[in-house]
């Protein structure tokens, strides 16, 4: 499927993005590294594939005051990469795959900016997958201990502090970025609109997976208990 095909990654000078090009390489592609200082003059032109994972991590309270700061976060997760696919979609019949996260689907404590970042970047993509079949394709890996993410995170220092103590315990569980890398190259292969490209993110997302019964309706009999304690704080 990938020999020879022209495929452009962002994002690509570190993590899953890194990872992809070199994987893709290995199958026979033409793969090219967007790095980030050229992906602002980025023409998605003449590409096949169009693989867009720069991002940026945001944590923050929802006690702490909105920072004007966290545009670029807004920029970097939401804004450029749906500009970016738009231009790849309307210049050519390229396949365009973003990459998401566990948090387009579930929004984690103290990640309620990045959340909403993925969480847009999730509704553009379905509807454009809707509109667009076999063209547009969504990633949700969950925390990737060798990304760089968790140790570049940006944020109130503070918050920022507190998260990174939180997780240090558990980061050795995480997946790789080319466990991430091959799980999304199986997928689109597949065929897949969204992909959780690990078991690791699967299991995450089953044991989180949204619950109506967590939710009021018309002629709801909820216990009182449960209209508020969804499930334990913690990450």
């Amino acid at each position: 499927m990938w020999e020879e095909k022209r495929v452009a990654v962002t994002g690509a000078s570190s993590g899953v993005g890194e990872a992809l090009v070199k994987r893709l390489r290995a199958l026979g592609a033409y793969a090219f590294r967007i790095e980030r200082n050229r992906q602002a003059i980025f023409d998605p032109r003449g590409f096949q594939y169009v693989f867009l994972v720069a991002g940026v991590g945001w944590v923050q309270s929802a006690r702490t005051p909105y920072l004007q700061k966290c545009q670029e976060v807004w920029n970097v997760n939401l804004l450029n990469p749906i500009n970016r696919a738009q231009a790849a979609l309307s210049s050519s019949d390229a396949h365009v795959h973003l990459v998401g996260s566990v948090q387009s689907l579930i929004a984690g404590v103290h990640h309620g900016i990045y959340a909403a970042t993925k969480h847009g970047l999730r509704g553009w993509a379905y509807a454009a997958a809707r509109e667009l079949p076999g063209r547009v394709s969504i990633s949700y890996p969950n925390g990737i201990k060798d990304s760089g993410y968790f140790s570049n995170l940006l944020g109130p220092e503070e918050d920022v502090r507190a998260y990174q103590a939180k997780v240090k315990a558990v980061l050795e569980e995480k997946d790789t970025s080319d466990d991430v890398a091959a799980g999304i190259l199986e997928g689109v292969s597949w065929g897949g609109r969204e992909i959780l490209p690990t078991l690791g993110t699967y299991e995450w997302a089953k044991k989180n997976e949204v619950d109506t019964r967590r939710m009021w309706y018309p002629g709801c009999l909820q216990p009182s208990e449960m209209r508020w304690d969804w499930w334990p704080s913690g990450l």
